[in-house]
Parts: structure tokens; sequence; C-alpha cells
């Protein structure tokens, strides 16, 4: 068997690739809420804005109410000058009779400029009603336009607790997130160890599987020697102590005396290993491992490496120690038999 070969069975993959834990952008919450108290200031300005520019229409519109309240009382100081030179008039047409014609004609340009003067009172008072409604309506908004202020106000209040709030949830995920960093940086440092590792293993295995394979064709002359011996014991009467006999119904196999089970470290960091190894095991008159070789496990391959699990087998089967095997319950000689071995994680 090839090296290749023997790698292929083993099945090694490249060495771990870590990937990096996207960060999670913070949730575009907060700019739907920035967005917001953005508007509602905008329309906190503009509306300031609105009853600034309406508090200045009311002054101008007091301003000319005041101005027509003063041509009103001009008007009205004239009227009453030309009242009174009416009833002078009147009064020095009834004395005298002369110059009536003239009198006459001077009544009625002074009753036209009365009734001039009546019209554009009476314009007067008109655009004071006007001018008074508007002044009604410009407060009625100017009330209107406070109470919607007070209620931006407090939902600009509301807004902003929740942008701490969300601020606050934004600083604890970035303290999540340095954590992990932290957690990735010191398993990129197992992993790179765990790669070094990995590469003096398959080193190893390969030096391994070359006595692995020294094993097996020894294995094959011991089949054969076997074969033969069992041929001439077979035909032999008597078996003394210390010969090589094969397994047979004549034979009580050896029980293990001290038996430590196996202990492995797994591919996982949280996976546990908990199986059995079989061996076929060479075991002299004195219970003592020779030699022996590996048969099967049912621990699965992605748990651990077959090379790691096959020597460290080998290595404590070796240390173990066995009651002798006994031909015909009498007398202890060398024999092969299968031995079940307890395989446990670190």
């Amino acid at each position: 068997m090839s090296n290749k070969d023997f790698l292929d069975e083993l099945e090694f993959e490249n060495p771990v690739e870590i990937r990096k834990i996207e960060e999670k952008p913070p949730k575009r919450n907060n700019f739907i809420y920035l967005a917001i108290i953005l508007i509602l200031l905008a329309i906190c300005g503009y509306l300031g804005y609105r009853q600034i520019s309406f508090s200045q229409k009311e002054n101008q519109l007091k301003k000319e109410i005041t101005q027509l309240k003063q041509k009103l009382g001009q008007k009205e100081n004239e009227l009453n000058l030309l009242n009174e030179k009416l009833n002078q008039i009147q009064s020095v047409f009834s004395k005298t009779s002369k110059n009536k014609s003239e009198l006459i004609n001077n009544i009625s340009s002074l009753e036209k400029k009365i009734k001039n003067q009546k019209k554009s009172l009476n314009s007067l008072s008109k655009k004071i009603k006007t001018l008074n409604k508007e002044m009604r309506r410009l407060q009625k908004s100017n009330k209107t336009l406070k109470n919607k202020i007070k209620s931006l106000k407090k939902q600009l209040s509301e807004k902003e607790k929740e942008l701490a709030l969300k601020n606050g949830k934004i600083e604890e995920l970035k303290n999540k997130l340095n954590q992990q960093s932290e957690t990735l940086k010191n398993l990129r440092e197992t992993f790179s160890m765990e790669s070094n590792a990995s590469k003096k293993l398959i080193s190893e295995l390969v030096s391994e599987q070359k006595k692995n394979e020294k094993l097996l064709k020894e294995n094959l002359n011991l089949k054969n020697k076997i074969s033969q011996l069992s041929k001439k014991i077979y035909s032999l009467e008597t078996v003394e102590e210390g010969d090589t006999v094969p397994a047979s119904d004549l034979i009580t196999l050896a029980k293990p005396l001290i038996n430590p089970p196996v202990k492995v470290k797994s591919k996982g960091i949280f996976s546990k290993i908990n199986g059995y190894a079989v061996v076929n095991a060479f075991i002299d008159e004195y219970g003592k491992v020779l030699n022996a070789y590996f048969v099967y496990s049912d621990i699965p391959k992605d748990k651990i490496d077959r090379g790691i699990l096959i020597n460290k087998v080998l290595t404590t089967v070796k240390k173990w120690k066995f009651s002798p095997p006994l031909y015909k319950g009498k007398t202890p000689v060398k024999t092969w038999q299968p031995v079940i071995v307890p395989v446990e994680s670190e």
C-alpha cells in the first residue's frame, strides 16, 4: 500500500478556513428615527416662521387700523367743522337774504362734500370691520399653530428618548461584536496550532503506515508459521510450556488484568468520544503482549483521525497485562487472540 492511498484512506481535509462573522450593521430603524426627528424639526421651524409672519401681519394690520382710526377722527373733525359752517350759513341765511344764490351754491357744495365724507367714512368703517375679521382669523390660526408646535415638541421629545434607547442598544451590540472578534482571534490561534499539529501527525502517520505494512508482512509470515505449527500440534499429543499454539477450542483465551482505556482528543471542541476498537494481539505464556495489529473500530472518522486512533490503541494494548492463555486449561502457551479495547475522550 502506497503513502498516497494511505492518506486517501485517512481522508484528511485542508486546514480549516475560519470565516469572519459578518458584522451586522445597525438596523435601519435608527435612520428612520433620525429622518422623523429632522422632519419634525423642519415642521417646527416652518410653523415658527409662519407664526412670526402672522405676528408681523397682525402688527401691520394694527398699524393700519390705528391709521384708519386717525383718519376717521380727522374726517369726523372735518364733518363737525362743516356742520358748524352749515349752521353758521343757515343762521346768516335766516338773518339776511342777500347773496341768497351764492349761499345756496355754497350749501349745496358743502352738502356734496358732507356726502363724500360720509361715503369715505362708510368705506373706512367697512375696511376696519374687514381688518378686525382678519385680526380674529389670525388670532385663531395663531392659537392652532401654538397647539401644533406643543404637540410637535412632545413628539420630538419622545423620538429623542427612543433614539437614546436605540443608541444604547447599538453600543451593546458593538460590545458583543468586540467580544466575538476577540473569541475569533483566539479560535484562529487554536486552529493554526491544530493545523501545525495535524501536519506533524501526517508525517507520524506515514511512518506508522510503514510500520503497519511491516507488521502485516510479519503477520502473514506468522500466520503461515501458525498454520504449520497447528498442523504439527494436531499431529503431536503433548504441548510444552511457551509453545506457540493457534486459537482453537482447546485453548482458554487470556483475560485482561491491567487494561486502562485508550484516551484520545476529538476533532470537534464539544464532541465526545465513547466507543471501542478490536485488536488481534499475540500474547505469551506470561500474559504479555508481544505484538498486535489493528482490526476494527466503531468510532466515526469525522470525530478522530484514523491514524492517531490506530497508534494510540496499539501502544496502549502493548502496555496491558493478561492472564496467560492455557492449552487444555493447564499449559501456558503463546497464541493470537482478539482483544476489545475501550476508547474514551480525554
